[in-house]
């Protein structure tokens, strides 16, 4: 067992670093009114090394209830590429963070304790796959045949999956447009 009996759990996904240890993420809506993403570092073993920690902490909605969820985890270059799915109110957007391995916040995580946030917080800064595509210059995208969508704002995704390779990474989402794919440097 890697996470705590009687919490709202879903969605786990792991991840292999280079050194053989593994990342498991997944949702926790232990929290009322929003669903967040919590992980923990496991040895070759499966044995967890460390607490489970938060990687986001958004602000409690009972009415639209937000949530960080569907993640996906892999690891490049020496950070942990965490892509899910960011719903807010009426939009789901997929998003990712990297995050550096040796980042002293990743084995704290954002200590909310459970506690309800009067703003959302990330331990990455999350960007967002359909708005950032065209400025990015770490992202790069096929979109069709066709180029790139008119309309990207108005995307919204149900799900992600990321996967890496040494020192880059692919994600694959759907949004109401179709399957989308971006090269991540």
């Amino acid at each position: 067992r890697v996470g705590p009996i009687g919490r709202a759990n879903y969605s786990p996904s792991l991840g292999a670093a280079p050194d053989g240890t593994l990342w498991v993420v997944w949702e926790d809506d232990s929290v009322a009114g929003a669903t967040n993403l919590v992980a923990r570092h496991l040895d070759r073993d499966l044995a967890p090394i460390g607490s489970v920690v938060q990687l986001t902490a958004l602000k409690p909605d009972r009415i639209s209830k937000p949530g960080a969820v569907k993640p996906s985890v892999a690891i490049a270059g020496g950070h942990l590429n965490v892509g899910f799915v960011l719903r807010k109110q009426a939009t789901k957007k997929a998003q990712w963070m990297s995050i550096d391995l040796n980042n002293p916040d990743l084995q704290a995580g954002l200590n909310v304790k459970g506690k309800p946030t009067d703003k959302d917080r990330f331990i990455a800064k999350p960007r967002q796959f359909e708005a950032s595509l065209a400025a990015g210059p770490d992202v790069h995208s096929d979109a069709g045949a066709h180029g790139s969508r008119s309309n990207k704002a108005q995307a919204h995704s149900d799900d992600i999956r990321i996967a890496c390779h040494q020192d880059f990474c692919v994600a694959a989402w759907n949004d109401n447009v179709g399957i989308q794919v971006a090269y991540i440097d």
